[in-house]
């Protein structure tokens, strides 16, 4: 591995990462896009973390945040496209905690209120309704729960 390799690489990673929030995965993923070596990848992302350049946790928190207040998604969903990311558990769950679940109600009930066209549903409408927002990631409880509390309203 030659330093002049190694200090072009490093230098495009800084740069990624400084554009936008990134996790080790993201860095790594785009290290073997650009052809850089298998044994510059963790020296690199060692170099990152250090430097606080690469931070799974902050990348997590920043990641749920938006899937929640932009996306619309729910719990299912974010977990499974951070496992995508090689993000632990303990770290998902971590920024779970940080979850307003006013928030994330308000979230699902705008998405709600955009499928439920009447006040009385029939069981194969909500069932409808339960599938697309089990498909947005939203745990089906607090759909069932959700869709009582605006029958109701």
């Amino acid at each position: 591995m030659s330093e002049n390799d190694f200090q072009k690489y490093l230098n495009r990673a800084m740069t990624y990462c400084a554009y936008k929030e990134k996790c080790e995965h993201d860095v790594r993923t785009k290290l073997k896009e650009w052809g850089a070596k298998d044994e510059m990848h963790d020296v690199i992302i060692d170099y990152l973390s250090a430097n606080k350049f690469v931070d799974n946790q902050r990348y997590t928190n920043a990641y749920v945040n938006d899937a929640v207040k932009l996306k619309l998604w729910g719990r299912i969903k974010i977990r499974a496209m951070l496992k995508m990311k090689n993000i632990p558990d303990w770290i998902i769950n971590q920024s779970f905690r940080e979850i307003d679940e006013t928030e994330y109600r308000k979230a699902l009930t705008k998405l709600l209120q955009t499928k439920i066209k009447s006040k009385t549903l029939t069981d194969i409408e909500k069932q409808k309704i339960v599938k697309s927002m089990y498909s947005r990631g939203y745990e089906p409880e607090i759909v069932f729960e959700m869709i009582d509390v605006i029958e109701s309203n």
